[in-house]
């Protein structure tokens, strides 16, 4: 009996520390990426968003040879319900994992000062849309319309 307790109180306190690992400052590393979707706040929206399927081929072709950025923090709520929903888009995609850089912001927004600088960041969450002639767009806290809608939106008016 007492070697079921211990297995269950280990497995709901693995699952817990998961749930609960801190994400640096800075630009987030493949595992660091890995700790963010496994965050409690994350995987729930990740999951249950379903893209605008009618936009999806046309932005695709634009999305996937484009540099994204993405600036978000872990303290924010519009991080938290808007993050999610851009990277299962961007995973439905199959957009390249090396081409969506992710910064984690500090909550006074003054860490890491190098890249809130370069890219003039003042709120979150934004993601950046950039080609080699440098920014097309960005999407700042939430969509517009819909992320699809927004992207598309960038795209036209870039043409």
């Amino acid at each position: 009996m007492k070697a079921i307790l211990f297995l269950v109180v280990l497995l709901m306190s693995t699952s817990v520390l998961k749930s609960q690992l801190i994400i640096k400052l800075g630009v987030l590393e493949p595992i660091e990426k890995n700790i963010l979707y496994n965050q409690n706040w994350f995987y729930p929206k990740y999951e249950r968003y379903e893209a605008n399927a009618s936009v999806l081929s046309t932005i695709n072709t634009k999305l996937v040879n484009c540099k994204i950025d993405i600036f978000m923090g872990t303290w924010c709520h519009d991080t938290k319900d808007n993050l999610p929903n851009f990277l299962k888009l961007f995973d439905v995609l199959n957009i390249p994992k090396e081409n969506i850089t992710i910064y984690n912001i500090d909550k006074t927004k003054k860490r890491p000062r190098k890249y809130i600088k370069k890219f003039s960041i003042e709120y979150l969450p934004t993601v950046i849309f950039s080609d080699d002639k440098g920014e097309l767009g960005r999407i700042v806290e939430y969509p517009y319309e819909t992320i699809e809608k927004d992207i598309l939106k960038i795209f036209t008016e870039n043409n």
